[in-house]
């Protein structure tokens, strides 16, 4: 500048809306520097382009790292079995559901409640999902086992692979 005065330049923010982006979109946004070009609606050298590159973010996990059931169990009629299965979370906070079934032959009926168990889960932490399922000897005397399957599920999880673990009961009817 000629006369010697040294110049001013205001920097003017503005909102950028939200829209549905996908990692890898690029946005160029104009930010006007002088105030008095700003308001002509001219975009000229006074102007800031800022580009914005949408970054991909890890999806969370969700998964199961044990589980444990009643190796054995003497029943006669009906009797209840515990099953724990323990979870554990990778990057976020979020909400996980763990379902548990149960497999067996004709000579026991088993119902699981409640189903499912819904839990907060903390990145690092495990967490416990307790079962007390119902048996229901049909046949007295008959030995005979049941197969436990819990899956876990969450709606960040990115690993589904990791998800299931088994367990196991000896049941004997009296």
């Amino acid at each position: 500048m000629a006369s010697g005065k040294r110049g001013r330049f205001h920097l003017y923010h503005r909102t950028i809306r939200p829209h549905p982006v996908q990692p890898g979109d690029r946005r160029a946004v104009a930010l006007p520097v002088n105030p008095r070009r700003a308001n002509d609606g001219q975009l000229d050298s006074n102007t800031v382009t800022v580009t914005i590159t949408v970054q991909a973010v890890a999806q969370a996990d969700v998964f199961l790292s044990g589980m444990r059931a009643s190796k054995s169990a003497r029943i006669s009629g009906t009797g209840t079995v515990g099953v724990t299965a323990t979870g554990s979370g990778d990057t976020t906070s979020q909400t996980a559901s763990v379902s548990l079934t149960a497999a067996y032959d004709a000579a026991v009926v088993s119902v699981v409640n409640p189903a499912p168990v819904s839990k907060t889960m903390t990145p690092g932490m495990s967490t416990k999902f307790g079962f007390t399922p119902t048996v229901t000897c049909l046949v007295p005397g008959v030995k005979t086992s049941i197969t436990w399957t819990a899956t876990i599920s969450a709606p960040q999880n990115r690993d589904t692979t990791n998800d299931v673990r088994t367990a196991a009961t000896a049941v004997t009817c009296r």
